[in-house]
């Protein structure tokens, strides 16, 4: 997992455009490598998708808290299951980072406070909604932002 640490690191002082397909790839093979086997994540990210790399490094702490939450909530003994994650235009300026699980289901009931507290700041740095979706088998969140368009590139 310190691969992915020193990716976001890297972003955080880089002035480029990330292209996201290449990015969420290179987080989740992190993942696989420290997780092994049991759960397979499934990606679909619109292709030719670019963002400055302030908001692609947020987008990216944000997967991995969810994934992380779903390997250690959903998948707490190891079974078998999918995380599948989508990135999506869903308005002119705005993007919509989905990533569900069908491991265990989630009672936000018992989910205490600051169980999602991570989340929400990161959410809240840059402006974005968090929705999160209990499902009959696992979950669903949903974080919806907004960029700007620079050249080529989009910004958040």
């Amino acid at each position: 997992m310190w691969n992915v640490v020193a990716l976001h690191k890297a972003l955080d002082n880089s002035p480029a455009s990330v292209e996201m397909t290449h990015y969420l790839q290179c987080i989740i093979k992190a993942f696989e490598t420290a997780f092994g086997d049991p759960v397979q994540f499934i990606m679909s990210i619109s292709p030719g998708l670019y963002l400055d790399a302030r908001c692609a490094s947020y987008v990216g702490q944000i997967f991995c808290e969810i994934a992380m939450n779903a390997i250690k909530h959903g998948f707490p003994d190891g079974s078998r299951g999918h995380i599948v994650t989508t990135l999506r235009r869903v308005g002119d300026k705005r993007f919509e980072l989905t990533v569900a699980n069908d491991g265990a289901a989630l009672d936000l009931k018992t989910v205490p406070p600051s169980g999602f507290r991570a989340l929400k700041d990161l959410a809240r740095q840059i402006n974005g909604e968090l929705h999160i979706e209990p499902m009959p088998k696992g979950m669903q969140v949903r974080f919806r932002f907004t960029a700007y368009q620079r050249g080529d590139e989009v910004v958040a």
